[in-house]
């Protein structure tokens, strides 16, 4: 339950730095509206789910609404890409796998100076996460070709048979810190930003600190 616990004190934080800088800073109104955004980045594993699989990356794609230039609600989907390290596999007796966790998620977002060139943030967000692991073995596969000589005709390539799944469902959710710099004087801004997801999971629950580098507008 410690997850919880960082949420709400995060939150806390924000709300208070909320009342502040709402009472302190000339806005932009540019910033009230609808908002989206997309990153990529670096997905570390922490907690016991690092011994059962290997760092990855992630993809974050979103969007809300800034009911002020402060605090808006957003919504955002995240895919990280993992792996299995080899001694899980050997230890298995599975030739190869790799993982992935789908989220799904929504909360608040405060952002702290909406008026700056550099604007730092505060989200936190709770929702839906599945984790799949899958093991493969490398073998190949026909399909059909094309070659405006030859035509149409049969290929061999590599692929992958699936030998298993394994998939958990579950809640969870997620709380971070980030900052985004305007690009010139539009709404579009890059942004950075380091969150801790936790998902409750069968046999060992799901914790990753991704950072991730993107762009707002």
């Amino acid at each position: 339950m410690h997850v919880w616990k960082s949420c709400v004190a995060v939150l806390a934080l924000a709300l208070c730095s909320f009342a502040q800088t709402s009472t302190n800073s000339t806005y932009n109104e540019g910033d009230r509206g609808f908002t989206f955004h997309a990153g990529l980045g670096y997905a570390p594993l922490v907690g016991p789910i690092s011994k059962s699989l290997d760092n990855g990356w992630n993809f974050q794609a979103g969007g809300g609404y800034m009911f002020t230039p402060n605090f808006g609600l957003v919504a955002d989907y995240n895919y990280f890409g993992l792996g299995i390290p080899r001694d899980v596999l050997n230890s298995l007796a599975e030739p190869d796998g790799s993982a992935w966790v789908h989220a799904l998620t929504f909360g608040p977002e405060i952002r702290l100076a909406p008026d700056s060139k550099v604007d730092p943030y505060i989200i936190g967000e709770a929702g839906w996460y599945r984790r799949t692991v899958q093991f493969t073995r490398p073998t190949t596969t026909t399909v059909t070709a094309f070659d405006p000589f030859f035509g149409f005709f049969p290929a061999v390539i590599p692929a992958n048979e699936v030998l298993g799944t394994i998939q958990r469902d579950g809640f969870g959710g997620n709380a971070g810190l980030g900052f985004a710099v305007r690009i010139r004087d539009g709404k579009a801004k890059v942004f950075a930003e380091a969150r801790y997801h936790y998902a409750m999971h069968d046999r060992r629950d799901t914790q990753i600190v991704p950072v991730t580098v993107g762009i707002r507008w």
